[in-house]
């Protein structure tokens, strides 16, 4: 007779454990069907699980996969790293079978569920001069035929030089690329050509990661990093 309370109050916590979980809503279709784990105002958030058709097992925060987690799919695809509101977003792993079924693993940066590449930032503008106005660096091309950087330089203002009859005559130096300091990585040729309004240099065969510090006819300076492997276009306007 003494255990009959007993049985009921486990049965009690056993539904009302069973009600909580089933309560407990998971976004996204192929997660659909059990839940364990943290639950707040309905919803999957903090640590736990969720297995439908695919199965994931991390951080949730309402309802969606968003932090750190691991997630399998239905063909054995697994994907262990970082997630936004239920995409793949951040630093991450994943592993897959190819068409082959040889398997292989892809390491890098996610964004908007897509694969980004290696590293977050291909590029990183380190440092400028003063009279440096702009510097913009756009990745035109990966792969593994790449390596080349074109920089085109221009000048912002213009010069004023008087003349003998008291006249002025208004003159852009175009400034010119003069110098390359490799910080890291290495580079095989480079060639410069001044043009009417800029001058366009272009470094080849470049080695990654590749760091430099380009000098300048006009005494500026811009140091740039470039992480991953492409080719790069850069343009820079001094004032």
């Amino acid at each position: 007779m003494k255990q009959i309370p007993l049985v009921l109050l486990m049965t009690f916590f056993l539904l009302n454990n069973m009600h909580a979980q089933e309560s407990c809503k998971v976004s996204g279709d192929a997660l659909q069907g059990s839940y364990t784990g943290d639950c707040k105002d309905g919803r999957a958030n903090g640590k736990g699980k969720a297995t439908g058709t695919d199965s994931f097992e991390g951080e949730f925060k309402n309802g969606y996969p968003d932090g750190e987690g691991v997630y399998t799919w239905s063909n054995k695809d697994v994907y262990k790293g970082t997630f936004k509101k239920g995409i793949l977003e951040g630093k991450g792993e994943i592993r897959y079978f190819t068409k082959n079924g040889k398997d292989s693993v892809l390491t890098g940066f996610w964004k908007k569920n897509k694969y980004f590449g290696q590293f977050e930032r291909p590029y990183i503008i380190n440092d400028k001069t003063s009279k440096t106005n702009r510097v913009e660096v756009s990745l035109v091309k990966k792969g593994d035929n790449t390596g080349s950087l074109t920089i085109t330089s221009s000048q912002l203002s213009e010069s004023s030089n008087q003349l003998t009859d008291g006249a002025s005559q208004r003159n852009t130096l175009i400034p010119s690329l003069t110098d390359i300091t490799v910080i890291a990585g290495e580079f095989v040729t480079q060639s410069v050509n001044n043009l009417a309004k800029s001058s366009v240099a272009k470094v080849q065969q470049m080695k990654f990661p590749f760091r430099a510090r380009l000098s300048f006819s006009n005494g500026e300076t811009v140091e740039i990093t470039f992480n991953e492997r492409a080719d790069y276009d850069v343009a820079i306007a001094f004032l």
